[in-house]
């Protein structure tokens, strides 16, 4: 889906071997906001986890995380869903508004 010279790519949560073929683990981002997850971008802050979470609640509703944690095999992820950067925010709704449907 292609959206003002944006598109979405899949960001899988929890990295690793085995562990992109479980849906609960995937999180459509915007391009920009895939590279910066990865990469600095000049002039954005780091977008942290917890933000990746909150694009994940935004984008499926309620899911358990007790499933990321266990590719990490933990009992509970070690970090909960923080608010999105500012910049980014800013920069969706030029770009055309609200989450991606």
């Amino acid at each position: 889906m292609e959206r003002s010279g944006r598109w979405l790519e899949v960001h899988h949560i929890v990295g690793g071997p085995g562990r992109k073929d479980i849906p609960e683990n995937w999180c459509l981002l915007c391009n920009r906001c895939h590279r910066a997850v990865h990469d600095r971008i000049a002039d954005y802050p780091e977008i942290p986890k917890g933000a990746i979470l909150t694009a994940k609640f935004e984008e499926d509703g309620e899911f358990d995380t007790s499933v990321l944690a266990a590719l990490r095999r933990q009992k509970a992820l070690l970090y909960d869903p923080s608010p999105i950067p500012e910049a980014y925010l800013a920069e969706r709704y030029r770009k055309g508004g609200k989450p991606w449907p």
